[in-house]
């Protein structure tokens, strides 16, 4: 009966093993550096699967058990606690292996091979005869790839005819489970008499049982496939095709045809580096609904990473689809954090701009005197959103904001009253927090007008503002905040626009520098030791350094924390923060 059990295992174990090879995401990891210590974990690790593979359980459990400290620099004590647990089943210690892997249940239920924990306490119960503790553990599988081995792993318990009356209690407790019914319709439709006959009637009725000869499932050997060491991405964006592509030329959605150029050079350039990345892209189109039934076929569940969607109206599913797979969700453009409400695995790779607005507060508080700040908005939620935050955040770090105004279109008088030379004279700065460009201009052109200067902070949208030039921006004292700030003068971005020109015969924009900075971020990392697929949470990242953009850091939420803010000056355009 072993015989089932040792070759799946070898299925878990090549998943499993690969410890080293995996790629991470720089989203979800845990770097922290910590002074060197006496135990050498990851040696621990490498001795016992060396001892597991030539079966040399008793030696093996020894070392997993020293590799499973829960340390927190050990990134290998996960599987290094499923491993013991199996090695202690292998040699009879039931206990020891319930133990453990009841530990690693009850401490890392988000693991993402949680499941083959669940398989191996219910081979041990069924093996202690506990059938209905069997049973539960079964129903707690969710992982597709082991429907056949819990499918077999009950036709090889269960299909004896001593145990007909067992199974039949079974059936009465598990109703809907199919495999069971099918179990003992085999065991009572050969054994004559007319309540068995009876029996089996209302079994095919009730379960749709095929009357053909059972075949009893039979243990299969599996091989072991080869070590996953290539990082699955699904980029699911809402290309539309089918309408861009009707008269051969995009008409519209080129930002995300840019986005997935970077995404692709980006790929093509690590792949020549020894990176080994499988990048497929998917079009849902521009309705949700087709993205929700998109997200339900069985392939999507086995890739690692899905950059996309990008519509908050989809978030609820995409939260659950992550959850469910154990799919880390990357939305590559969106700042507004609702769009990872409900999981841990789910995150945005620009900062959100609740964060940009919390930050610049503090930078405020800290660079400009008086510690006096004016607020302007729109009437647009997300603006009123990020001025009540600036305030709040401003306000506590020792600032105080002495005057805030909502504007629209048609309300623009209101900033006569606003803007008087008492309140501007006793103001250090001013923070405005509008997209919009004709309240833009209309802000910088009224403060011209008074020739007041006053540093003000805005968003990074406004450098595009086509009614104002680089001189106005210069002499008003603008600062921008955003997350997409380059270096365009560096070696770098000329090396790779040329390259981009030469491979796509496009010009890149921002949105395919993000692209090829965000498969740089996962990439970068196939050069560590840790495993990102047993990380609950991005929070556990450490700050990164960019290799376009700024960089990475997830340490106080789900969007990247790490942005700029730049302005204008006589050396042009630079970073102050």
């Amino acid at each position: 009966m072993k015989g089932l059990y040792i070759t799946l295992f070898g299925k878990i174990y090549s998943q499993l093993a690969t410890h080293n090879s995996k790629l991470w995401v720089v989203l979800l990891l845990s770097t922290t550096t910590l002074p060197a210590q006496k135990i050498d974990h990851k040696k621990n690790y490498e001795a016992a699967k060396t001892e597991l593979k030539n079966k040399n359980y008793a030696k093996a459990m020894d070392l997993f058990k020293k590799a499973s400290n829960e340390h927190p620099e050990n990134l290998n004590r996960i599987n290094a606690t499923y491993f013991y647990g199996y090695c202690a089943y292998q040699q009879k210690q039931y206990w020891s292996a319930n133990h453990y892997l009841t530990k690693l249940i009850e401490k890392y239920p988000t693991w993402n091979k949680i499941s083959e924990a669940y398989y191996l306490m219910s081979v041990m119960s069924f093996e202690k005869r506990e059938y209905t503790n069997g049973l539960l553990w079964t129903q707690r599988i969710v992982s597709k790839y082991l429907k056949k081995d819990v499918e077999n792993l009950k036709w090889n318990y269960l299909n004896f005819p001593s145990l007909k009356d067992t199974v039949i209690e079974l059936n009465r407790q598990n109703c809907k489970d199919t495999t069971l019914a099918t179990i003992l319709y085999n065991l009572v439709k050969d054994e004559g008499g007319w309540r068995n006959k009876k029996y089996a009637k209302r079994l095919i009725e009730d379960y749709g049982i095929n009357t053909e000869p059972v075949t009893v499932p039979v243990s299969v050997v599996i091989k072991a496939p080869a070590p996953k060491d290539t990082l699955r991405i699904a980029v699911m964006l809402p290309f539309n095709l089918k309408e861009n592509l009707r008269d051969n030329e995009i008409k519209s959605n080129m930002y995300l045809f840019d986005l997935y150029n970077g995404l692709r050079f980006a790929t093509d350039s690590m792949r020549k580096s020894g990176a080994k990345i499988r990048l497929v892209a998917y079009d849902y189109g521009k309705d949700s609904v087709d993205f929700i039934r998109f997200i339900e076929k069985p392939e999507l569940a086995g890739y690692d990473v899905m950059i996309g969607p990008l519509q908050n109206s989809v978030a609820q599913a995409t939260n659950r689809f992550a959850q469910t797979t154990n799919t880390l969700v990357v939305n590559p453009l969106s700042t507004n954090l609702k769009f990872t409400e409900g999981s841990n695995k789910v995150c945005l790779f620009k900062t959100s701009f609740e964060t940009q607005a919390k930050q610049a507060a503090y930078f405020s508080a800290s660079h400009f005197n008086p510690k006096k700040a004016l607020i302007i908005t729109s009437k647009n939620a997300r603006d009123s959103v990020v001025a009540a935050t600036f305030k709040i955040n401003y306000d506590s770090a020792g600032g105080k904001t002495i005057g805030k105004l909502s504007l629209t279109a048609s309300t623009l008088g209101k900033m006569d009253n606003f803007f008087s030379k008492k309140t501007l004279d006793s103001t250090g700065v001013i923070f405005v927090s509008t997209k919009d460009q004709y309240l833009g201009v209309s802000i910088v052109r009224k403060l011209t007008e008074l020739d007041k200067a006053i540093p003000m902070l805005v968003s990074a949208d406004w450098i595009e503002f086509q009614s104002m030039n680089f001189d106005q921006m210069k002499k008003q004292n603008l600062y921008f905040m955003g997350s997409d700030y380059m270096n365009l003068e560096g070696d770098t971005i000329a090396s790779i626009s040329r390259s981009l020109i030469k491979k796509t015969n496009s010009i890149p924009s921002v949105y395919t520098f993000t692209g090829y900075e965000l498969i740089y971020q996962l990439t970068r990392l196939t050069k560590t030791d840790v495993d990102f697929f047993s990380q609950p949470e991005i929070k556990n990242i450490n700050p990164q350094q960019g290799f376009l953009f700024k960089g990475l850091d997830y340490k106080k939420g789900k969007d990247n924390t790490l942005f700029t803010i730049q302005r204008f000056t006589d050396a042009g355009f630079e970073e102050v923060k």
